[in-house]
């Protein structure tokens, strides 16, 4: 039979043949890799044996163990900040309690409070996404408060946004962990320091930055996975914040090469003011 590849004056190349992936490799030890680790494990018996049997567990599997580090580590965060969440900041309580949050003070300052849609009713300073972010998180907020009695515990409205804002920056928290593992490959236990981070408890509900950080870390795991969406092979091109350039940056030399190739004032009781330096820089 005649090759009609040939006879219609195409020539067909063979694509070259995939790389068998090689085999998954068990995650290392900290107890046996980590230095530190290793010497803390005395105390309770030290490092894991050779014989010893790891990934038995169906469900406690390092990547649950780290999410629920990181659930435990917002909720200390929660806490930290539940003086302020109501909003009456009186006698400097914000500074005397160590729970300021720029949350509290820009949902009067942005017009959230009487319902303005960010970049369309009122000027927004921060980048598009992250003011769809707190758009949304303000929307969420009203039809709690639509709904709230009864069952549903009332709270001021600017309480319930900051509750809104906190559950929604506590799951990119979950991302940032989830990426971070991921990057981390077989070290996946780094990404603990992460998890179980002490500046995670003063600053997760600070301000918005953990849903620029959770996008950047979900774009650099896509772009490992050689993703070849848009959005994925440049995730320094956030909109919501400017740092996350950075990434693409330094990675840039690598992509180049071919696949295969080597405040305002206000009336009323103690409302708060921001006191916001050098946050919310637009891309």
């Amino acid at each position: 039979m005649p090759d009609r590849s040939v006879a219609s004056g195409v020539m067909s190349v063979p694509r070259p043949a995939r790389r068998p992936h090689p085999p998954a490799q068990p995650p290392l030890l900290p107890s046996r890799v980590d230095p530190a680790v290793r010497a803390a494990s005395e105390a309770v018996g030290g490092p894991w044996g050779r014989h010893g049997v790891v990934g038995q567990r169906w469900f406690w599997t390092p990547l649950r163990v780290l999410l629920a580090l990181t659930i435990f580590t917002l909720l200390l965060g929660w806490l930290e900040k539940e003086p302020c969440q109501n909003g009456n900041w009186q006698h400097s309580l914000q500074y005397t309690h160590f729970c300021y949050s720029d949350v509290v003070p820009l949902f009067f300052e942005e017009k959230l409070n009487v319902g303005a849609t960010p970049y369309v009713d009122h000027a927004v300073e921060y980048p598009v996404l992250t003011g769809a972010f707190m758009g949304v998180a303000a929307w969420l907020g009203r039809q709690y408060d639509h709904l709230a009695g009864g069952v549903l515990p009332t709270m001021p409205p600017v309480q319930t946004y900051f509750t809104v804002t906190a559950l929604l920056l506590a799951g990119c928290m979950l991302v940032v962990t989830w990426s971070t593992a991921a990057l981390a490959r077989r070290r996946i236990w780094d990404a603990a320091m992460v998890a179980l981070c002490p500046l995670l408890i003063l600053h997760a509900y600070t301000n918005w930055d953990l849903f620029a950080i959770a996008l950047a870390g979900a774009a650099l795991v896509a772009w490992q996975r050689r993703a070849r969406g848009g959005w994925a092979r440049s995730p320094g091109r956030s909109p919501a914040r400017r740092w996350p350039g950075w990434p693409s940056t330094c990675r840039s030399p690598r992509c180049t090469r071919r696949p295969g190739g080597g405040s305002s004032s206000s009336t009323g009781p103690a409302r708060p003011t921001s006191t916001r330096s050098g946050t919310g820089s637009s891309t």
